[in-house]
């Protein structure tokens, strides 16, 4: 899913304010039926063209929520490559469409050195700008 190299991992100096990522995906059609039919999601949506479109007034197929939510869940977990995800928690705030390039970065917000943990935000970003996934993470390092 992930068209974009990582940044280098955390190692051992992660200070508040580091960067995560980016990392692009772009979505397509054959993915966008393979989550689906994973998650047992029969919506058309999310695989018909023709009906989320005409039917459901979308201009193509929609990225499903979760997925957006892998991408962040990729994005942190290849940003601490050896280190363990220990709590994710996003929200879906507008829709993504097959074929859009959506962008997953973050950033770290604080880092506790005694637990050896990092909490970082994370979020979806359409090429266009717009965020369509927020989230928060915490990993041990």
């Amino acid at each position: 899913m992930t068209d974009s190299a990582m940044t280098d991992s955390p190692g051992t100096a992660v200070e508040e304010g580091d960067t995560i990522g980016p990392v692009v995906h772009r979505p397509d059609h054959v993915m966008m039926f393979q989550y689906s039919a994973i998650l047992w999601n029969p919506h058309r949506i999310h695989y018909d063209a023709d009906y989320a479109r005409d039917v459901a007034g979308h201009p193509d197929v929609v990225v499903p929520g979760p997925m957006q939510g892998t991408f962040l869940e990729q994005l942190l977990t290849g940003w601490a490559q050896a280190s363990e995800l220990l709590e994710l928690r996003y929200r879906n705030r507008a829709s993504a469409y097959v074929g859009q390039e959506l962008t997953a970065q973050g950033k770290v917000v604080e880092v506790n050195s005694a637990e050896g943990t990092a909490r970082c935000e994370v979020w979806v970003s359409n090429a266009e700008g717009r965020t369509t996934t927020i989230g928060e993470g915490l990993v041990r390092l």
